[in-house]
């Protein structure tokens, strides 16, 4: 499938069909790489202008979904909180650790970060302290997931994180609390 720019003869931008997205690259440069919600409208990106291709032909503007940046050491969580988001109507990029995450970040910038407080390597503290000290960082949302450490927890909000949620994880309340911070921005 392809998408035309009203009143031009060829495509200027590819699209692959996914179960709940369509894979969208611009022809002119395959760098960018576009998820696009396609439930429930059918408007397309054009060309990376932010303008989208509604179903009877109109430029109309386009709002892409939320980047939600997820930090776990356990692969299982990583999926689940990535699932729920992306079903949810959320774009997600998931790291195994933190120093991972801060090497991506000077070239992926989500609109909110949830981190697991401990892991191996850096503490969700310490990564927060960076986060939160960075001038082109500061203002994402941060969301911490922390089992029983209420010391943790406080150390956390006094930092700056947005929430601080419990383990177990409730895919439900992370969900909320995701929209809340995005409100909020």
């Amino acid at each position: 499938m392809s998408g035309h720019t009203p009143g031009s003869k060829s495509p200027k931008f590819l699209l692959f069909p996914s179960p709940k997205y369509f894979f969208c690259r611009p022809l002119s440069f395959f760098k960018t790489e576009i998820y696009i919600h396609a439930y429930p409208c059918e408007e397309f990106l054009v060309n990376n202008t932010g303008l989208a291709v509604s179903p009877s032909g109109k430029l109309v503007p386009f709002h892409k979904s939320p980047l939600v940046a997820i930090l776990d050491d356990e692969p299982v969580m990583l999926e689940l909180m990535s699932g729920e988001l992306a079903e949810n109507g959320f774009q997600t990029i998931t790291y195994s650790s933190k120093d991972e995450c801060l090497a991506q970040l000077s070239r992926t910038l989500p609109d909110v970060i949830i981190s697991d407080i401990v892991a191996p390597g850096m503490s969700g503290i310490d990564f927060l302290r960076v986060i939160k000290s960075h001038s082109r960082f500061k203002d994402i949302p941060v969301m911490i997931i922390s089992g029983s450490i209420p010391d943790r927890k406080t150390e956390a909000m006094r930092l700056g994180a947005f929430a601080c949620l419990p383990k177990p994880l409730d895919l439900n309340s992370i969900v909320r609390t995701v929209r809340r911070a995005i409100e909020e921005l």
